[in-house]
């Protein structure tokens, strides 16, 4: 034991290692990730002569230029073809009750014209390569059948033009075909969900598909200069080998080299046939089924605009009745009632109307009761005054026959439509009655507009004809 653990009475503080060993693991990670990962991406998007980033910049500004959100795209996928046909003399009805109803905005509208251009614009391309891939190869024949191109620096890069202007013939044939089905929105979607990824595949993807035949054309060009230039240095002159014959292992060097490229080209042409098969049927099936679920939640959202949660449906437990007593009714309690009641039409006071519940005496024991409220009695149908003065006797007779009526108590169950497309609510019924007319003076209708001039209250006119 040493002095400090003398003084002190406790053994010296253990240092541990663990931060120094994190930092050095940390270090190693990246190393790794550098030397694996990064340099060789960045020596295969220099292979590719970083002609990916062109197609992934030209698509990204199209979807930064319309401000698509999942929304949007939702939107668009469940609009209907004659939305997509702008109309300027648009006029609302009251029927649209959805926002799917409504015609597209003009963003979305805009941006479907960017990408038909867009694919327009690629087909174009495609074509031009082709053009001049065809125009490369009869090139490139031309050159094998001259005997002063016999050097194996001049023939062997001459073949390697040949497969890569090949390639890109092909390539761009199949794109011609397969990218006139390209112009639905829901293939713009995919695309747009493609250029939102953080992590794409960096030896495959969307981009690297849009930009073969342009890589393939460009190698096919930067080989035939190399035949050009070959063939300017290594012929035409006296000291130039007329044959020139190469070992069996040299030769076996630059035939496996070939090899390979045209293996490689076979490679890519299984990737962009699986792709186009992703983005074929498969791709319209999911949509439909993405659309579909889209739809489901938009119509439960027009059901429950407010996404109140359903009640949990929980076990019932009755509660124990409050024990009663038995009383019996007197007259005096009796006169009590029919006097609230008839307070309910009272008019001169400015107190808030009582209920006929809460003039029930208050004891231990009693329940709280409030009775419905009573319907009003039936009116007698009152004659017209032109009637009474100009009317036949007959006629007025048959008047008189006419039964009371009585206001209507049962609601109604329809729905107003309201004036914005929003979801309809249920509107409470209000019984009022129509004045001014001879036919209909002294009835009530149980759902009608209580603003309306011409229109009274039942209950307003119940107090009227008692105060009277």
């Amino acid at each position: 034991m040493n002095a400090e653990t003398l003084s002190t009475g406790l053994p010296p503080p253990a240092t541990s290692s663990s931060g120094k060993s994190s930092s050095l693991q940390t270090a190693m990670l990246v190393v790794v990730l550098i030397l694996f990962e990064f340099i060789p991406g960045q020596i295969y998007l220099h292979f590719l002569l970083r002609i990916p980033s062109l197609y992934f910049s030209r698509v990204t500004r199209i979807f930064e230029d319309a401000r698509l959100s999942l929304p949007d795209i939702q939107r668009m996928a469940r609009a209907k073809a004659d939305q997509w046909n702008p109309s300027d003399d648009f006029i609302w009805q009251p029927s649209m009750q959805t926002r799917d109803q409504m015609p597209l905005p003009r963003s979305l509208l805009q941006f479907r014209s960017s990408w038909e251009s867009f694919i327009d614009s690629l087909m174009r391309e495609w074509k031009t390569f082709n053009i001049i891939s065809v125009l490369l190869m009869s090139a490139i024949l031309t050159m094998l059948q001259i005997e002063a191109a016999s050097h194996p620096i001049t023939r062997t890069s001459a073949l390697l033009s040949l497969i890569c202007s090949l390639m890109s013939l092909l390539y761009g044939c199949m794109y011609i075909i397969r990218f006139g089905s390209m112009r639905k929105m829901h293939k713009a979607s995919s695309f747009a969900k493609e250029a939102q990824k953080r992590t794409n595949g960096i030896w495959w993807n969307i981009w690297v598909l849009l930009a073969m035949p342009a890589i393939w054309l460009a190698w096919s060009i930067v080989m035939f200069l190399t035949c050009i230039m070959s063939f300017i240095w290594l012929s035409g002159s006296s000291q130039d080998p007329v044959d020139f014959v190469v070992s069996p292992r040299t030769a076996l060097g630059l035939r496996i080299g070939l090899t390979v490229v045209f293996f490689l080209g076979l490679i890519y042409f299984v990737l962009i046939v699986r792709t186009f098969h992703r983005y074929g049927d498969p791709l319209d099936r999911e949509w439909m089924e993405t659309v579909g679920q889209w739809t489901k939640q938009a119509l439960d959202a027009s059901q429950n605009p407010y996404n109140v949660p359903p009640p949990a449906a929980g076990p019932f437990y009755p509660s124990p009745r409050p024990a009663t007593r038995r009383h019996s009714i007197t007259p005096e309690f009796r006169h009590t009632r029919a006097k609230d009641s008839l307070d309910l039409f009272q008019t001169g006071s400015d107190a808030p109307l009582r209920s006929v519940g809460s003039s029930f005496p208050s004891r231990p024991g009693w329940r709280s009761i409030t009775p419905e409220r009573r319907p009003p009695p039936p009116t007698q149908v009152v004659m017209p005054s032109f009637l009474a003065r100009e009317g036949s006797p007959s006629l007025r007779d048959d008047f008189t026959k006419l039964p009371p009526s009585s206001p209507l108590t049962t609601r109604p169950s329809a729905f107003f439509k309201t004036p914005h497309p929003a979801f309809p609510r249920p509107v409470e019924p209000s019984p009022v009655m129509h004045l001014g007319q001879p036919d209909v003076e002294g009835r009530t209708t149980a759902y009608a507009n209580p603003m309306w001039a011409d229109a009274i209250a039942a209950d307003d006119w119940a107090r009227f004809m008692l105060v009277r």
